[in-house]
């Protein structure tokens, strides 16, 4: 009689963990730890997800029925004191995250606290049709962090960095993550210094990580259905020609890009598409739920392999290519993305004006692309010529700072006045 209680016993305890298991696993905590995005998309998943969750229900029924005696007192204070210990632990690791920040080395940190990524407290979701990151619409995030800057995002309904809602803008700006003002908060942004000194309605399409390819989209997808006067399209060439060998895109790509049909601008930015894919998410709060490491180990994982995969069907270059055939290979590139900017934007009465970025040498990328502003009577603006030498940039990063952006947004209003592009305060031409 004895050994047949302990033995229910036990079938008590596997109980209790079986249901526990079901518990866990369910599909908040599977998507932030595991999916690309955050989210669960897929229905066959879900669908896996809840078969599993019943049947951990039914198992537990089975087994705790088996037993025809009532409940332990000691089974009940043991699993109680375990789930405590589980929750205290938690408390402890999490509390002695956010309290020991200084101590961690900087990649630790970077990794653990930064908000670049498709988690739910991450800014970013993905549009499928190109594979491109976009931030998140009506989403804010306090404690954006990286190499020691705090700072606040924010963006609008449109999905930019805004703290108001757009509908048309008298300028727009296109770039990487200095454009979009990293490690600054928004009222130190280039986008906000432009703006104040202009007068004009300022939009920030800025977004961190991208490149030339990734910048006509957004012009072709949101930009111009903002009506803009000017677009300034700025171009790192020390980050851009990086960002060419890590994505390896072709002509192939670009020309399918560039084929699309424009849609119809004249219906306002309401018209547009470019928030098709995105799904409200809410994030945890918490570091251990929404910053685990594992999670961003498959998100990297599953990123790379589907770059790997786009990248394959396109027919890419050979990353053997010298140095020569490199540059031939980029310049065709970039002449087939800014013709085509220029005929968007002259079409939509909208003048384009790409920007050279004051960080970093101008390298070779800088000086293909203006052989080929040149070339295509493309007027260009190079902040390396008139930036100071001693390039304003945050401490332990390589980021514009708040100094950098107002000498940058004096240089550009400079070159408005000078060639009649803007008439004073008030007035773009």
């Amino acid at each position: 009689m004895k050994n047949h209680y302990k033995r229910n016993n036990a079938v008590i305890i596997f109980g209790l963990f079986v249901i526990l298991v079901g518990i866990l696993c369910n599909k908040w905590l599977l998507a932030g730890l595991f999916s690309y995005d955050g989210i669960i998309n897929s229905l066959t998943s879900r669908i896996v997800i809840w078969i599993f969750n019943i049947t951990c229900v039914l198992v537990w029924f089975l087994f705790i029925s088996y037993n025809r005696k009532p409940f332990s007192p000691y089974l009940v204070r043991l699993a109680i004191k375990l789930m405590c210990t589980i929750f205290l632990m938690a408390l402890t690791l999490e509390l002695s995250l956010r309290l020991t920040v200084s101590l961690w080395p900087r990649e630790i940190r970077n990794l653990i606290f930064k908000k670049y990524g498709f988690e739910p407290s991450g800014i970013y979701f993905v549009d499928p049709r190109y594979d491109i990151h976009i931030m998140k619409p009506n989403f804010k995030q306090n404690k954006m962090f990286y190499n020691d800057h705090w700072w606040r995002h924010q963006t609008n309904k449109i999905g930019i960095r805004s703290n108001r809602d757009i509908k048309e803008a008298d300028i727009v700006l296109l770039g990487d993550s200095m454009i979009y003002g990293h490690g600054i908060n928004a009222e130190s942004t280039l986008s906000y210094c432009l703006e104040k000194i202009t007068g004009a309605t300022v939009a920030n399409l800025g977004v961190q990580a991208d490149y030339p390819p990734y910048e006509y989209i957004r012009l072709k997808n949101l930009g111009l259905f903002l009506k803009p006067k000017v677009v300034l399209f700025f171009v790192n060439g020390w980050q851009d020609e990086h960002d060419f060998s890590f994505y390896r895109p072709t002509e192939y790509y670009i020309n399918k890009l560039i084929s699309e049909k424009e849609p119809d601008y004249s219906k306002g930015v309401a018209a547009s598409d470019y928030l098709r894919f995105y799904k409200k998410t809410y994030p945890y709060g918490a570091i251990l739920l929404d910053n685990v490491v594992l999670h961003k180990f498959f998100c990297k994982r599953k990123k790379l392999s589907e770059k790997l995969f786009l990248v394959k069907n396109i027919r890419r270059n050979n990353t053997q290519l010298n140095h020569e055939r490199k540059k031939i290979a980029i310049g065709n590139i970039m002449m087939g993305i800014l013709v085509d900017t220029k005929r968007l934007c002259g079409i939509n009465r909208a003048k384009l004006i790409v920007v050279f970025n004051a960080i970093g040498e101008p390298y070779d990328f800088n000086n293909i692309c203006k052989d080929i502003c040149v070339a295509n009577d493309i007027p260009y603006i190079d902040l390396n010529e008139k930036s100071p030498k001693n390039n304003y940039i945050l401490e332990n990063d390589g980021h514009y700072s708040p100094d950098e952006n107002k000498c940058a947004s004096g240089i550009i209003l400079q070159y408005l006045e000078n060639n009649h592009i803007i008439k004073d305060k008030q007035s773009i031409l």
